[in-house]
């Protein structure tokens, strides 16, 4: 799992830059309005292979996550998610069963994604709840 060492706000327009413990390092543009957009570029190691993820999440302004999509760029493997009521649809607009009753998708190397069911949430200290969700990993 990813955490914060450091988190450096570069600009007013919601630009993040943030040192990964697992050697790494994320660029996160958020930006809030009708919707809630995050594009995210992270690059890094894990077990000894490099890693250059992009991604973009769109939620909406109750922090739902709508979409996902994220591509690796070392090697080309990416995939795009869209929420259909309560399913998950690939690229395909075919349901992933795998994803059924899973609010949100985690992608390992990002801290940011684990801000996605505590800000939909909006639990108070020390409030907790179980939660599902797709977790999105190198195979």
């Amino acid at each position: 799992m990813s955490t914060w060492r450091v988190k450096e706000r570069l600009d007013e327009n919601r630009n993040f830059m943030e040192q990964l413990i697992d050697k790494g390092l994320e660029h996160l543009i958020l930006q809030q309005g009708t919707q809630i957009a995050a594009e995210g570029l992270i690059v890094g190691m894990l077990k000894d292979a490099a890693y250059r993820i992009q991604y973009q999440i769109v939620c909406d302004v109750k922090w739902n996550t709508q979409s996902v999509s994220a591509k690796n760029l070392l090697d080309g493997k990416e995939f795009i998610l869209t929420k259909s009521g309560d399913e998950w649809l690939n690229e395909q607009d075919r349901v992933i069963e795998a994803l059924n009753g899973c609010s949100d998708v985690d992608i390992m190397v990002t801290p940011f994604t684990n801000t996605l069911p505590i800000k939909r949430l909006n639990l108070k200290q020390n409030e907790s709840k179980e939660i599902a969700r797709g977790l999105c990993q190198r195979a």
